[in-house]
């Protein structure tokens, strides 16, 4: 029986066949990544193979060219969608993998979420057929792959599990958080200064923040559903602040723009690398 390689330097793509309402076979390249005796993958949530998984859950996987060219034979298994509680496993087993590229691909599909097959992203759980679940040793928290044990309490949703932070906040929460209100009075400042009228300035010192506050929430809040890796909210994070001291500059606020910009720069490198 052919095993596919299980470690971080394996396989880097995947063919994953699903199967449509009248039994036809559709193949879709994917990434996955090994956790314990099974699969994780990210995808779309209105992705045609999420939708053929929801009313199929029988699947075969065959490592992969780019294109979706099967590289050995196939192996047949089930698939499911985990639950979003579960989804930072999937995340954290891709990211150990593809490393950067990874946050890359993250980035592209939040990005294209307005798309008709697009949507939020969700992870894929797959087992093959002969997999067994491997041990679990004492202290190991169980896989969402793995069937916690009968005496293992269920875990709770989101970071309370990890008790209350102890401690008032460090200069540097302080700093990161005037820095974000700063973000947004520029946003509003330059988009009242950047038109004529009294009018359209108050609406885009009222649109251009809200705009970058719905960013921030979605994708870079601390408890944001859809939160970026490390690499893709810096991204987001320097365009932003970017965008905001270049429309400082082109409203005749240039050095004010160049301090805002020097002084959040260090600030937003800081936050992400303590993350």
């Amino acid at each position: 029986m052919i095993r596919f390689r299980a470690d971080p330097g394996g396989d880097q793509f995947y063919a994953l066949k699903t199967f449509r309402a009248d039994g036809s076979a559709a193949i879709t390249p994917i990434w996955l990544a090994p956790v314990g005796s099974g699969w994780f993958g990210y995808t779309p949530a209105r992705s045609w193979k999420v939708r053929r998984i929801e009313r199929n859950p029988q699947i075969e996987l065959a490592p992969c060219q780019f294109d979706g060219t099967p590289l050995s034979e196939w192996r047949r298994g089930r698939a499911g969608i985990l639950p979003t509680r579960l989804r930072g496993e999937a995340t954290r087993a891709l990211r150990r993998k593809y490393g950067r590229k990874f946050d890359v691909f993250a980035l592209t599909l939040a990005l294209g979420r307005p798309r008709r097959h697009g949507g939020p992203a969700v992870g894929l759980a797959i087992r093959l057929d002969g997999e067994t679940p491997e041990p679990n040793p004492a202290g190991r928290r169980p896989s969402a792959l793995e069937p916690a044990p009968a005496d293992t309490p269920p875990r709770p949703d989101g970071p309370s599990r990890r008790g209350p932070r102890r401690g008032g906040p460090s200069p540097l929460d302080v700093a990161v958080f005037l820095d974000e209100l700063l973000l947004l009075a520029a946003y509003a400042v330059g988009g009242a200064r950047s038109v004529d009228g009294p009018v359209a300035g108050v609406l885009l010192a009222f649109a251009l923040p809200i705009g970058a506050g719905l960013v921030w929430g979605r994708w870079l809040a601390p408890r944001a559903r859809h939160r970026l890796g490390r690499t893709g909210a810096l991204a987001v994070k320097l365009t932003l602040f970017t965008a905001a001291a270049g429309l400082l500059a082109a409203t005749g606020l240039s050095p004010w723009a160049i301090a805002f910009w020097a002084g959040s720069l260090p600030l937003v490198i800081a936050s992400e690398r303590r993350r």
